[in-house]
């Protein structure tokens, strides 16, 4: 039916303005709904509907009063919960209703057809039939219908719902005063007729029965046509945790994206992804695409979206392989990575904990503990495995205090992260502050101490490395390439072996373009000097054959002794070529040569053939990187004391606050010194404060500070969080400082 018809039906009951669809999908029926008889679930429960937490923003429009009563206390506001009327045609109901009656083989004794026409003519308001119920929150913060009207929804509109066939569509109205509210339902029903309606819809009903749950038997889907794929796909979707729209917006993104995909890598026209279910072939397209520049590009500037719908579509395959193929358990191959939201028991308490502590210790509303609960494990952890570390499974999993702080000191430069905490107003960043706040809140004094004025010089030495053990999966050779031993990286590339890596490299400042064949090795000797330096990152690209002449190559051999343990060499490559009696060229001596005039070339002759294998190309050298996180680093030139070849060396800078009086606090850690003056400064801009983290009052300088992390409102102030770098750091101070005339000398100095 079209919308416009529906606004003429409601704008002659009263209803003049249509604010927006509740279910604009067909949303099947559940148990809350059903008739006792025809439950799947144990127990009768109340009869309810719950509403999509999508549509809040409406409810908050329409339900203010309610919403505000609610959120401070939800058994006072029980007395203004909104009524609301629901309307329905009558052909509508008298439709289903004999499907209904079909359905149960019209028997009367399950369905009495005749006595159910009567009541639903009794109840005809022109053409239409009315029922109310109340918008209310449950106690877990669900808003939901309830208390229906037992006569007519309960005697007429539950009767026409038949376990998994019956769906409904529901758009809310509301009067010229917005005052009063309605809604319009269309409810739709899958026969059992098959000639009643076309294969599709039956297909999707099919798919979703057939959902495994762990209490079912596992049985292989049918394959027969694109839209049974595209049904089977949705329906894998959903069985993930993931919301019915959700799901069918993944199915779409993969019929409709991975065409255009397709044509911008080799310019022809291709079918729907559907029409393809070996998993073999599903990989290498997967590989293709991703593989080529204007693709990627084209990928990211849609928000990965293409390539997050064709992975789940090809892990869809590998997880029925798992189903269906009887394998021990200690033997079972890991079925590719799907992000869900189930959490263990540990997890499950850690989260009822940390709700625990936002009610007793922050004073927070129910309706936001269960925001930011939601916030931390359904949208931030699927955020930080995709982009910040692929095996992360969520926050809950994490107790340990130091690992979230490095966590958030690193992950809102991610700018996916940044620009979703963005897309919430900061809640995102603003409950995992309070997640850590809950940490941190079960550390003895001891153990707090220990955290926040450790040991300077392990975290010097984290501030230098710029190896990630660790990154999201989504930036694995887009921005960071692996990093592996001489060793590992030639039985990888070599002798396609399965080797770990040490770590995740980042080269996008490099201006080396990252490739899904490329890797990173130490170097080792100086025997490629000037060019490469004992322990520079090398990047190599694997070989796959072609002229090699002049390049420096990453070469395996097995009867030279050289610096990586008798087998492995970084050298530039040089050939000799000669002609065979049938006049063809073929390498007659090739010569792996040093930079550095004092090693002498390694000679590889005919007969040395089978004893070299290439392995890699030579592409560069990432130098001058460093990870900023509480330190400035300066890349300085010094000389090499063993002779004319220059070195980079890393100068480490700390924080120096000089007062008026001439005291000065400089500590050896940047932050130290910014937490003692913030401390002793100012102490009546003070709300609060712990190890980690002071609160400055937002009425003294309402504008401060500049900066999104510390723009966290919290209290009736700021959180200034100390997880800048030391230059942002003495930025805070200085804008405390000149807002204030406290006359600070601020500066970074040498450690």
């Amino acid at each position: 039916m079209e919308l416009t018809k529906i606004d003429e039906f409601m704008r002659s009951r009263g209803f003049t303005k249509a604010i927006g669809p509740i279910f604009s999908e067909w949303e099947f029926v559940k148990d809350e709904i059903l008739l006792p008889d025809r439950k799947e679930g144990s127990g009768n429960g109340t009869v309810h509907i719950y509403l999509l937490e999508d549509n809040m923003t409406i409810f908050r429009q329409c339900f203010s009063e309610y919403i505000k009563a609610f959120s401070k206390d939800p058994k006072e506001s029980e007395d203004l919960c909104p009524h609301v009327a629901h309307f329905v045609m009558t052909s509508n109901v008298l439709t289903v209703a004999g499907f209904a009656y079909m359905h149960y083989k019209c028997d009367a004794n399950m369905f009495n057809y005749e006595n159910f026409v009567h009541k639903v003519m009794r109840n005809d308001d022109d053409g239409m039939i009315a029922f109310e119920s109340l918008f209310k929150f449950t106690t877990e913060n669900r808003p939901y219908f309830k208390k229906f009207d037992k006569e007519v929804f309960g005697k007429i509109i539950r009767y026409v719902f038949v376990p998994r066939k019956t769906a409904y569509k529901i758009y809310l109205y509301s009067d010229d005063d917005f005052k009063n509210f309605a809604t319009f339902w269309l409810i739709g029903q899958i026969p059992d007729s098959t000639f009643i309606v076309d294969t599709p819809p039956q297909a999707e009903v099919k798919a979703i029965n057939n959902v495994k749950t762990d209490n079912q038997e596992k049985e292989q889907q049918p394959v027969s046509t694109p839209e049974d794929v595209k049904q089977r796909f949705i329906a894998f979707i959903v069985s993930t945790g993931l919301p019915l729209k959700t799901a069918k917006a993944y199915a779409g993104n993969v019929k409709n994206m991975i065409p255009i995909a397709q044509k911008m890598l080799d310019g022809q026209e291709h079918p729907s992804p559907f029409t393809i279910t070996n998993i073999g072939e599903l990989k290498r397209i997967n590989e293709a695409l991703w593989a080529n520049e204007e693709v990627s590009k084209w990928n990211v500037e849609k928000h990965h979206r293409a390539s997050a719908a064709f992975r789940m579509y090809i892990k869809m395959f590998q997880a029925e392989s798992s189903d269906i193929t009887e394998v021990p358990n200690e033997s079972k191959p890991k079925v590719a990575h799907v992000m869900d939201f189930t959490l263990t028991k540990d997890e499950e308490e850690q989260k009822e904990s940390y709700m625990k502590f936002l009610r007793e210790e922050r004073g927070m509303v129910p309706m936001s503990i269960t925001n930011y609960a939601n916030l931390l494990y359904k949208k931030l952890s699927p955020l930080i495995c995709d982009y910040y570390n692929s095996d992360f499974r969520n926050v809950y999993a994490v107790k340990d205090l130091k690992a979230l702080i490095k966590i958030d000191d690193e992950i809102w430069d991610i700018p996916e992260i940044n620009a979703a905490d963005e897309s919430t107003k900061g809640k995102l960043s603003a409950s995992f502050q309070r997640y850590r706040d809950f940490v941190e809140s079960n550390l003895s004094d001891d153990e707090l101490f220990s955290i926040a004025f450790g040991d300077d010089n392990e975290d010097e030495a984290e501030e230098e490395n710029i190896v990630k053990l660790e990154i999201g999966k989504k930036y694995q050779y887009a921005q960071y390439l692996p990093l592996y031993s001489v060793r590992a990286a030639c039985g990888a590339f070599a002798n396609e072996k399965e080797v770990e890596t040490e770590g995740w490299v980042d080269v996008s400042t490099s201006g080396i373009r990252a490739k899904e064949n490329m890797f990173i090795v130490h170097a080792k000797g100086n025997s490629m000097e000037p060019s490469i330096h004992n322990n520079d990152l090398c990047v190599f690209q694997k070989y796959e054959g072609g002229e090699l002449e002049s390049n420096i190559v990453l070469t395996q051999l097995i009867t030279h002794d050289i610096e990586y343990g008798g087998m492995y060499t970084i050298k530039k490559f040089h050939v000799e070529k000669s002609l065979d009696e049938n006049g063809n060229l073929y390498n007659s001596r090739i010569e792996l040569l040093s930079n550095n005039p004092l090693y002498d070339p390694i000679i590889l002759t005919e007969k040395d053939a089978d004893d070299v294998k290439v392995v890699g190309v030579f592409v560069g050298v990432i130098r001058g990187l460093s990870k900023d996180s509480g330190s400035i680093v300066d890349d300085d030139i010094s000389q090499d004391t063993h002779g004319d070849n220059k070195k980079r060396k890393n100068k480490i800078k700390t924080l120096s606050v000089e007062y008026p009086d001439g005291r000065v606090v400089q500590n050896a850690n940047a932050t130290t010194t910014y937490l003692e003056v913030i401390k002793n400064s100012f102490p009546d801009l003070i709300i609060d404060i712990d190890f980690t983290t002071p609160v400055i009052s937002r009425e003294r300088i309402p504008d401060f500070p500049n900066h999104p992390r510390a723009q966290t409102l919290i209290d009736g102030g700021f959180y200034v969080s100390t997880n800048f770098s030391s230059k942002d750091k003495a930025m805070i101070l200085k804008k405390i400082s000149d807002e204030l005339g406290l006359g600070l000398k601020i500066s970074l100095v040498d450690k």
